[in-house]
């Protein structure tokens, strides 16, 4: 399993949490059953996107709602919401350069929000990285 779907399944997981999530390490064990196994290399990246993301979520939130047009972080899509966090997440930890961070996003959006999602969310984390200078 790539990189790539390890994070599609840490969207997928986000996602859950964010409908209900009570205690994070069975739901986590729940959501692997039901998945392809996911290689040990990319177990562990899995697991950093996702705790990362749970533990950081008011931060990464406020990082992209000053760029959000007429909507706040509550309001938008819930798997909009996850892209950017995990985007995000990914780019203020160093995880992979910003435009690697983004092109996933837009190809993760292109997957599983809206038609034309990809748009928004490419603009908004776009803005974001130049006007925070993130990613460098």
């Amino acid at each position: 399993m790539s990189r790539h779907t390890a994070r599609e399944r840490a969207l997928q997981f986000l996602f859950e949490c964010e409908m209900h999530c009570e205690d994070i390490s069975v739901q986590r064990e729940q959501f692997l059953l039901l998945q392809e196994k996911i290689a040990d290399d990319n177990l562990e990246f899995f697991d950093q996107l996702i705790y990362g993301v749970l533990a950081e979520k008011e931060k990464l939130d406020a990082l992209y709602a000053p760029y959000l047009r007429k909507w706040t972080p509550d309001r938008l899509p819930i798997v909009d919401r996850c892209i950017f966090r995990l985007a995000l997440f990914e780019i203020v930890h160093g995880t992979v350069p910003a435009s690697v961070a983004i092109s996933e996003a837009i190809q993760l959006s292109n997957t599983f929000a809206e038609e034309d999602a990809y748009q928004y969310i490419n603009g908004v984390l776009g803005a974001v990285v130049r006007d925070k200078e993130l990613g460098k």
